[in-house]
């Protein structure tokens, strides 16, 4: 296998890298193996993504190393790549979450060994919509 290679993504093209590296040492699965399943699971999983800040969990030398997570997305991104200015009470600025709105994107985050997709329970620009966490039962009008 490639270590490296161009990938062309719903007309988009991606550097992939490290397609070696194995993320999931007692399973044996490789940086490949991870964007070939993301690519499969794709269809049921971004309906769950779309529009939603995400926060990535990077586990660069796989699930058994270091991780860290990353808010900001990216100043490396792609161009193509959407995201959403979210304000940080705790950082007292505005914060650049990646949405992972489409499959391109979703293999660009499985490129950077986002193992762990962890989105907003709200969606961009819609924090007072239903989708959010609620206190107390709903009452019907």
């Amino acid at each position: 296998m490639a270590k490296n290679a161009d990938l062309i993504v719903d007309d988009r093209k991606l550097q992939v890298s490290n397609l070696d590296k194995v993320l999931y040492p007692k399973a044996g699965f490789t940086k490949a193996h991870v964007i070939d399943y993301y690519i499969r699971i794709a269809p049921v999983l971004l309906p769950h993504l779309n529009d939603r800040p995400l926060t990535m969990k990077r586990y660069p030398d796989g699930v058994e190393g270091e991780f860290f997570y990353e808010k900001n997305c990216p100043v490396h991104r792609p161009k193509w790549v959407q995201t959403a200015k979210v304000w940080s009470e705790g950082n007292q600025r505005i914060m650049h979450y990646c949405l992972a709105n489409d499959l391109p994107t979703l293999v660009w985050a499985a490129n950077l060994a986002d193992l762990e997709l962890h989105t907003s329970l709200s969606r961009k620009n819609r924090a007072s919509d239903d989708d959010g966490v609620r206190s107390g039962p709903r009452r019907s009008r």
